[in-house]
């Protein structure tokens, strides 16, 4: 299986593959992972996904075409994203037939979504210390995904990476 893992805004791929190590052993050895880094500069070595501030009039198209093609030509693969990247990888989701499922966690979200329904197992994870922002994050993304597709899991870390150790019972790899 192929992971893609999505760094949020302000970090980059090496210090989002630091943070995903204690998940790597639930997956199988077989698996590749791979660690992209979002195309738009945000400072020292810190890259984002989208071309914005963090407002609430943002009007910029999330997505591209390129990045439609480029993704769907690994073949079969699961998703993986924190914060914006997780809302990179669950917008991809919604223009992509090979994803095997998503694991977002803490997804942001702007308007400019494109209003397709997710067809893949979805896991969204956030803190129940997570702001109200992204708790209305949540809601919103919940809209897109099918509810005998979604599975939800919370916990007390706040707005960080956790994937926990029963991931596999929520997507098959």
């Amino acid at each position: 299986m192929i992971l893609i893992c999505f760094h949020g805004c302000g970090q980059n791929p090496t210090l989002f593959k630091s943070l995903l190590k204690p998940i790597k052993k639930q997956f199988s050895k077989d698996s590749k992972w791979l660690f992209p880094k979002g195309e738009w500069f945000k400072g020292h070595n810190k890259w984002g996904w989208y071309d914005r501030d963090y407002d609430e009039n943002i009007t910029e198209k999330g997505i591209s075409l390129d990045d439609i093609i480029k993704y769907k030509s690994i073949g079969d693969c699961i998703l993986i994203g924190f914060s914006e990247g997780g809302e990179f990888a669950l917008e991809l989701a919604q223009n992509l037939d090979n994803v095997k499922g998503v694991i977002a966690m803490s997804p942001s979200y702007n308007k400019t979504v494109e209003k397709l329904k997710i067809n893949c197992p979805v896991v969204i994870i956030s803190s129940i210390n997570e702001n109200k922002i992204v708790k209305k994050y949540i809601v919103k993304w919940k809209k897109h995904i099918l509810d005998s597709n979604l599975h939800e899991i919370n916990h007390y870390k706040g707005h960080k990476v956790y994937i926990p150790p029963n991931i596999q019972n929520f997507i098959k790899f």
